[in-house]
C-alpha cells in the first residue's frame, strides 16, 4: 500500500466517523435533521459555528451532553437558547411525548440553541424579557489558526517563489542549471505545507467535509496539487538536440496553465477562509480586510510578472533578428530586392 492510498482510506474513516456521529445525534431529537438556521439546514443542532468542533457547542449542545444524548422530559422542557420556547416546542414536541424511532413530529418552529425572536407568535408570552445566553467565547482554535499560518506560508512565499525562477533564470542561465532544483524544492515544500495543513484541519474537524465554499474550493486545490508534481515526475523531456516534441510541448502547456489555475484557487480559498474566520471571531471587519488586502497584493504581483514576461520575451525577439548595417543599410540583389537569409548563404559560397 503506497502512501498515498494509506492517507486516502485514512480521510475515509474519519469521514464516515464523523458522518455515523452526526446521523446518530440527530435521530436522538425530534427533527434533529430538519432544523433550519437563517433560513438554511443546519445539520449540526449542537453548535454553534460550521465545521463542527469540540471548542464551537453551542448550550443546547451542552445539555444534550449532560442529558447523555437521550431526548428526556427535563431536556424538552428546558429552553437552552433562553428565547422563551422550550427545546421541545421548538423542535415540534411541546408535550415531551416523543421517542427515539418515533415519526418525525410536525410543528418544527426553530432551532434550541440559536437565540430567536419569536415575539407575536402563537404561545409566546409577550412578556418574557429573556436575553440572549452569552454562550461561548469565541475564539479560533489552534488547528485552525495552524492550517491558515500553514496555507499562508504554501501560496504567499513557496508557491509563487517556484513559479518565478523558471520565469527569471530557464533561458538567462547557460547552460540552465541550478534553477529547476530550487524550482522542485520550493513547490515539493509547497506540497508537503497543503498536506500537512489539510491533514490538521480534518482531524480537528473529525472527518471530512465540503459544507461551504471555502471547504469545496480548499479541497480542489488540494486534489490539483498532488496532481502537479505527480505529473512533473512523468514530463516529457526534450530531445538531445534541444528541440521539443509534440508530447512535451502539449504537456509544458498543461502543466504550466494547471499549475497557474491552482494558485489562482488557492487565493480564492484563503480569501474565503480569512472571512469564515472573521465570521467564527466575530471579527468580520478585520479579517475582511486582510482578505481584500492578500487578494490585492497577489493581484498586482501577478500583473507585475506579466508585464516582465512580456518585455522579456520581446527582448529575445530583438536579440534574433539580423542586426542591419546602419552606413551601407540591408544588402541587396541587383534587382534591388532584400536579400534573404539563404540569398546570402549562397553569395558567400560563390564568394
Amino acid at each position: 500500500m503506497t502512501v498515498l492510498q494509506f492517507c486516502a482510506g485514512l480521510l475515509a474513516v474519519f469521514a464516515v466517523g464523523q458522518v455515523s456521529a452526526l446521523q446518530s445525534y440527530q435521530a436522538n431529537i425530534p427533527n434533529g435533521a430538519n432544523v433550519l438556521r437563517d433560513g438554511e439546514s443546519w445539520p449540526w443542532v449542537g453548535h454553534e459555528l460550521t465545521p463542527p468542533a469540540r471548542s464551537n457547542i453551542n448550550q443546547f449542545g451542552k445539555d444534550l451532553q449532560a442529558a447523555n444524548y437521550v431526548w428526556t422530559k427535563e431536556l424538552c422542557m428546558k429552553d437552552s437558547d433562553q428565547d422563551g420556547f422550550s427545546n421541545g416546542r421548538e423542535l415540534g414536541d411541546p408535550n415531551c411525548t416523543w421517542q427515539k424511532n418515533d415519526p418525525q413530529p410536525d410543528g418544527l418552529i426553530g432551532h434550541p440553541g440559536v437565540f430567536e425572536d419569536f415575539s407575536g407568535f402563537p404561545g409566546f408570552d409577550d412578556n418574557f424579557t429573556g436575553t440572549p445566553p452569552p454562550g461561548i467565547t469565541l475564539s479560533l482554535d489552534r488547528a485552525v489558526v495552524a492550517h491558515g499560518v500553514l496555507m499562508v506560508m504554501a501560496w504567499a512565499v513557496f508557491a509563487p517563489t517556484g513559479m518565478l525562477l523558471p520565469l527569471l533564470f530557464k533561458t538567462r542561465l547557460k547552460p540552465p542549471i541550478g534553477w529547476f532544483r530550487f524550482h522542485k524544492l520550493f513547490l515539493v515544500t509547497t506540497v508537503y505545507l497543503c498536506l500537512i495543513s489539510y491533514i490538521i484541519i480534518v482531524n480537528f474537524k473529525g472527518g471530512f467535509t465540503a459544507v461551504n465554499t471555502h471547504e469545496k474550493v480548499g479541497s480542489t486545490v488540494i486534489v490539483l496539487t498532488i496532481i502537479q508534481p505527480l505529473g512533473g515526475a512523468f514530463r516529457a523531456h526534450v530531445n538531445a538536440d534541444g528541440s521539443k516534441s509534440q508530447t512535451r510541448i502539449v504537456w509544458e502547456y498543461v502543466h504550466q496553465n494547471l499549475g497557474r489555475l491552482t494558485m489562482i484557487l488557492a487565493i480564492v480559498a484563503i480569501y474565503l477562509g480569512l472571512i469564515l474566520a472573521g465570521q467564527q471571531v466575530n471579527k468580520e471587519d478585520q479579517t475582511k480586510g486582510a482578505a481584500v488586502f492578500f487578494v490585492v497584493a497577489f493581484a498586482f504581483g501577478a500583473a507585475a510578472c506579466i508585464v516582465y514576461v512580456l518585455g522579456f520575451r520581446q527582448d529575445e525577439r530583438l536579440k534574433k533578428e539580423p542586426k542591419l548595417d546602419k552606413e551601407k543599410g540591408p544588402q541587396s540583389t541587383s534587382e534591388g530586392q532584400p536579400l534573404t537569409k539563404s540569398d546570402n548563404e549562397t553569395q558567400v559560397v560563390l564568394t
